[in-house]
């Protein structure tokens, strides 16, 4: 009978331990990282979008209308104002589903007459569009107003729900067919994900009060949501708004006695509180009139208000400067002449950064947003709540 010799079972034990410990140091990582690639199974069968640039993954840049700066950087990105995926993207790939595409690729090659068109929807369509908004036309033109993203008048957040009820006909989800997609609906997500955020920074040093325009984005934001529970959705999340005070846009258009002791915009942030709060209210409400729903919040505020007070837990570093900027100032960000301009350029490492053009932020905050939302209880009620609904009928 042969022995191993001591040395041997010294460099088994070594190699043993290291296996082990880079295994355990992997899984650790993936957990920190929030890894979140196919976590919750195939609960969905599909998702659909709707929302502004902090969602759209391609209609605004397809349609060819934003300002030059922003056609760059969504062009470079496939589609997106950030430089990579948004929270939709991830939580598609936490259901082991592809991003939802967007509307405009789907109904080009629908009224090119393709066949089989709509068959690449199966998975999923995203209705939002960069930079729309809750303000009508009117405003634009009678108040004189230029819009951050748009060259010119924006779309509104009434634009995504005609396009979904396109969507409807071309499905032949009308009259008598209409039970196919209320069948099909039951089984997806419908994502609403920020409405507002475009509204909010063109009224700023304008006459227009906040509080009339909180009242409005939240309208629109409702008659989002009542369009799907009337198409057959029954489960939705309803995304609120970040502090869009603690911005560098924000931030760079304030006067220093209206920052607060972190450096925001204290009207701005004002707003959004009160948007958020009343959003939530009318959730629950939405809720309340639809027993077989399951209507979630999700917290933007409380998710990135978080991340940003403990950044490092997060894999992040800088909270407060734009990553892709002119390169000058506390900000790295200039109104004028913003990511995509000339004259600016990106940090090397845009993954230890939160924002990333100071209007939208970067990749891997949306990530981690997205990780709290779906795994971190950063949703009113939880994901879990809804998944154990889903799973349940």
């Amino acid at each position: 009978m042969q022995t191993m010799s001591s040395s041997s079972l010294t460099l088994s034990f070594i190699t043993s331990f290291l296996f082990f410990f880079s295994t355990y140091a992997r899984v650790v990582y993936a957990q920190e990282s929030g890894s979140l690639q196919g976590k919750h199974g195939s609960t969905f069968s599909a998702v659909y979008a709707f929302g502004g640039s902090y969602t759209d993954t391609g209609n605004a840049c397809t349609m060819t209308s934003l300002k030059g700066s922003f056609g760059a950087n969504c062009q470079r990105s496939g589609g997106r104002l950030s430089n990579g995926k948004l929270a939709v993207d991830y939580v598609s790939a936490s259901f082991s589903l592809p991003s939802p595409q967007p509307w405009l690729n789907i109904s080009k090659n629908s009224y090119s007459a393709t066949p089989g068109a709509l068959s690449t929807a199966t998975s999923g369509v995203n209705f939002a569009i960069a930079g729309s908004s809750s303000l009508q036309h009117k405003y634009f033109t009678n108040q004189d107003l230029s819009h951050v993203i748009w060259k010119g008048i924006p779309m509104t957040i009434q634009t995504q729900v005609h396009w979904f009820r396109n969507f409807l006909r071309e499905k032949n989800c009308m009259g008598k067919h209409a039970h196919r997609c209320i069948e099909e609906f039951k089984n997806a997500l419908f994502w609403v994900g920020p409405i507002g955020i475009s509204d909010y920074y063109n009224v700023q040093g304008t006459s227009i009060a906040q509080k009339w325009l909180t009242q409005l984005s939240i309208q629109q934001f409702t008659k989002v949501i009542e369009a799907l529970i009337n198409a057959g959705a029954k489960y939705i999340v309803a995304e609120g708004l970040p502090p869009l005070g603690c911005f560098p846009l924000s931030v760079s258009q304030s006067e220093g006695h209206k920052l607060d002791q972190n450096g925001c915009a204290v009207p701005v942030n004002s707003a959004i509180k009160l948007h958020n709060q009343i959003l939530k209210s009318k959730v629950g409400e939405l809720q309340r009139r639809c027993h077989e729903c399951s209507i979630l919040y999700a917290d933007f505020w409380k998710a990135y208000e978080t991340i940003v007070m403990t950044p490092a837990k997060y894999h992040l570093e800088e909270t407060k400067k734009a990553c892709c900027g002119t390169g000058k100032g506390d900000l790295n960000f200039d109104p004028k002449m913003v990511c995509g301009s000339p004259t600016t350029s990106a940090c090397t490492d845009p993954a230890k950064y939160v924002s990333w053009d100071g209007i939208h932020i970067t990749e891997a905050m949306q990530r981690q947003v997205a990780d709290l939302y779906l795994n971190q209880g950063f949703c009113e009620p939880s994901f879990d709540t809804m998944i154990k609904h889903k799973s349940s009928i």
